[in-house]
């Protein structure tokens, strides 16, 4: 069932905004100090802690679904900067919505 933009709550989409990713309005796609964060905390708690994914990077994953592992991670993250320049922040979210 898809719905149009307009007929998201402004709160609906402020609330997931600030769940997902604050900075989701300020990133090109990418939050580098959120992957330096998650690789530093992967690394010294031995195991996948945080994946540091913006809301352009899960529409990446949705869009080309591939198995979780780094290398993919690092795929996502060219998807993902590929679709911030084609597409606006608000087309972005439409996917989401």
């Amino acid at each position: 069932m898809m719905i149009e933009p307009e007929e998201i709550s402004p709160r609906l989409k402020e609330a997931i905004l600030f769940k997902e990713d604050k900075y989701f309005y300020y990133h090109p796609g990418i939050n580098p100090i959120a992957i330096i964060r998650a690789a530093f905390n992967n690394l010294f708690q031995a195991k996948r802690t945080s994946g540091a994914s913006t809301i352009t990077m899960q529409v990446a994953r949705l869009l080309y679904p591939r198995e979780r592992t780094y290398l993919n991670k690092c795929v996502e993250l060219f998807r993902a900067l590929q679709l911030e320049m084609k597409f606006s922040k608000n087309e972005i979210l439409e996917d989401v919505f």
